[in-house]
């Protein structure tokens, strides 16, 4: 409106507006240290004009909203760098406790190579002086430390891995579902507030800092809806060439949308994790053979009641057959389950059950029993694969120490094949009698078997590093060790008392290259033995034995195992360049975030001065109406 009153409106408006803009200043100066705090700007906006002649006359200004300044492609960049640091850092820790188990310092007396050499010494040993029981308890002695230093790696390495299970677990508890509770929260509430004009600014922050400490556990994927709210679920994207099957892609709903963790159509629908606890092969049954597997996971991963425990049965058998393009062995299936250990569920934690013939993350056919009755097939699983996060790690942690296992466990394998050939003079196997010792390594959780012939095959091909030992019967009368090259059928010599033709052969393994890392979990001795030339030499001794020739092209036991740790090494020196690259880049998008978001108490200074002086001026103009109002009533009298 025109005249002086208007005019009087415009410097209130004025007044009101710098006011707003000095609350908001103050605001973002007082919270200039707070951690996660976004910088806030009042938006100022012309007031709707006066008409008047000869034109439009202006009403002042609106305070129209109160915005934060933030840069979505800039949160994403945070966030996506910051899953992928948190990846390699939780590998990280654990390669680095690998190291420490299966190190070889050089001047360690207790290390794997040296105790190795202890054995092939004590062995050398035997060979001239073959009869002496002296010699042969050396023997005894030595392939007893050195077995004890397999368990001890073995044990160490396969606790460290419920280590990893454990801290997805912890995860699940600490940082996942009870922060998608919150985040879940804040988003109802942002809305409400939206809906009814208002802009919660600083429940938005809230919310973002909560999703960047999502962010550190595993890839998210955010779609912003009405209100300001939100859907959030797991990433599909992915730089790891180790998380395979589907790289964390969420299930889709019966309508082909990914499932949402956050919900803003439904917030109390929202999708959870569980744990699995615990996976039992039926009895008879070896982990990663096809069968059926009794698995219990803890809803939520809440393990501190037992009503949150649910037991089920699955099925897992092999997809497709070798050499398909589609195969897939019951053992990668089995590690996929007992590596990633997180599955999806409903907002109860009660696992789903999708169908994966259509689509390979699986369509949610509903939920699986929860009492216990459940049968299912290993697809109707929905696994989680995080893509990234610290639950990637703890997944590539696992993988890092099957390989490493597997490894060690091929050592273990090959040198009690080996050992045990030149023993029996056989390639295959051959049971014991109390007189008659043909296997000097033995399979410690099936040592009985070594009595039972058609047994004794079984048991060799289950040797690994956790339960190679020592035949108890030699470690009790080491003059049982075949160190000469004739015996009779009883294991009577039959050669001079001083013969040590077979042990001669067995520290001749010491520098011989065997066909170490060509061994599978199903190899068994005679499988070992055709492709390491297993023959007849009569140049060792008194008299010929079949002994190891081995081969050009692969590695000697000492050879392998320092390419094991040499491994280790290199596998941590890489982990290491990619946490120093990422953090770089995560470092680089935080600084412009800081630079878009964050409050710069210099900038801010400036505003309230500027602020302060628009007020003064404003309440200027307001002085100014007043004094002409006065000329006007009063003025005018005279």
């Amino acid at each position: 409106m025109a005249g002086l009153f208007g005019i009087l409106d415009v410097g209130k408006s004025g007044l009101f507006a710098q006011q707003d803009a000095i609350n908001v200043t103050s605001h973002n100066i007082a919270n200039a240290n707070t951690s996660g705090y976004t910088r806030q700007r009042a938006e100022f906006q012309a007031s709707r004009p006066a008409t008047a002649y000869p034109g439009q006359m202006g009403t002042g200004v609106d305070v129209v909203d109160i915005n934060r300044i933030r840069d979505s492609f800039n949160d994403y960049s945070v966030r996506s760098s910051n899953s992928t640091v948190e990846k390699y850092s939780a590998a990280s820790t654990f390669l680095s406790q690998v190291e420490d188990i299966i190190n070889e310092p050089t001047d360690d007396k207790s290390g794997f190579s040296y105790l190795l050499g202890q054995f092939f010494d004590a062995w050398n040993t035997l060979g001239t002086h073959g009869g002496e029981y002296d010699s042969k308890s050396g023997v005894a002695k030595a392939a007893r430390a050195l077995t004890d230093n397999l368990n001890e790696m073995s044990n160490k390495l396969a606790q460290l891995k419920e280590d990893a299970q454990d801290k997805i677990q912890e995860t699940l508890i600490t940082n996942v579902n009870s922060v998608l509770d919150k985040i879940n929260s804040l988003n109802q509430q942002i809305e409400k507030l939206e809906s009814s004009g208002q802009t919660p600014n600083d429940l938005m922050d809230q919310r973002d800092n909560l999703i960047d400490n999502l962010s550190s556990q595993f890839g998210i994927n955010i779609v912003s809806r009405k209100n300001e709210g939100i859907d959030l679920t797991t990433s599909n994207e992915s730089d790891s060439s180790e998380v395979t099957n589907n790289n964390g892609i969420p299930p889709l709903s019966a309508d082909g949308t990914s499932i949402n963790l956050v919900d803003s159509s439904d917030p109390d629908g929202g999708y959870r994790f569980s744990y699995i606890n615990d996976i039992k092969p039926a009895d008879g049954q070896q982990a990663g053979e096809a069968g059926k597997y009794t698995v219990t996971y803890y809803k939520n991963g809440d393990k501190s009641s037992e009503s949150n425990k649910v037991t089920i049965t699955v099925d897992i058998e092999d997809t497709g057959k070798p050499g398909d393009d589609d195969y897939v062995s019951t053992e990668d299936k089995y590690k996929q389950l007992n590596t990633a250990r997180v599955i999806w569920a409903d907002s109860s934690g009660t696992a789903l059950k999708v169908d994966k013939s259509v689509k390979s993350q699986g369509i949610v056919q509903g939920t699986i029993a929860s009492d216990g009755s459940a049968s299912v097939k290993f697809e109707d699983l929905a696994i989680f694969q995080p893509p990234s996060g610290d639950m990637n790690g703890y997944v590539q942690a696992q993988q890092y120490i099957d390989k490493y296992q597997s490894q060690l466990d091929q050592e273990a394998k090959a040198l009690a094949f080996a050992v045990n050939a030149i023993i029996s003079q056989s390639p295959d196997a051959l049971a014991d009698t109390s007189t008659n010792i043909n296997n000097f390594f033995v399979n410690s959780l099936m040592e009985s078997n070594y009595t039972d012939a058609s047994s004794v095959s079984d048991a060799e091909k289950g040797i690994t590093a956790a339960n190679i030992t020592i035949n108890e019967a030699i470690l009790d009368n080491p003059n049982l060790i075949k160190s000469a090259a004739q015996y009779d059928s009883d294991g009577n010599r039959i050669s001079a008392e001083n013969d040590g033709t077979r042990a001669v052969a067995i520290e001749m393994l010491r520098d011989q290259r065997i066909g170490i890392t060509s061994i599978e979990n199903t190899t068994d001795k005679a499988a070992f033995l055709s492709n390491n030339i297993f023959e007849e030499d009569s140049t060792i001794g008194s008299a010929p034995i079949y002994t190891i020739k081995g081969n050009t092209t692969d590695m000697t036991f000492d050879t392998n195992f320092r390419k094991i740790v040499s491994t280790i090494g290199s596998d941590e020196l890489g982990i290491k360049d990619n946490i120093t690259s990422n953090t770089n880049i995560l470092n680089s998008a935080l600084e412009v975030r800081n630079s878009i978001s964050g409050v710069s108490l210099d900038e801010e200074m400036a505003n309230l001065v500027q602020f302060q002086h628009c007020y003064q001026a404003n309440g200027k103009i307001i002085a100014t109406v007043d004094e002409l109002l006065n000329v006007v009533i009063n003025g005018l009298k005279k």
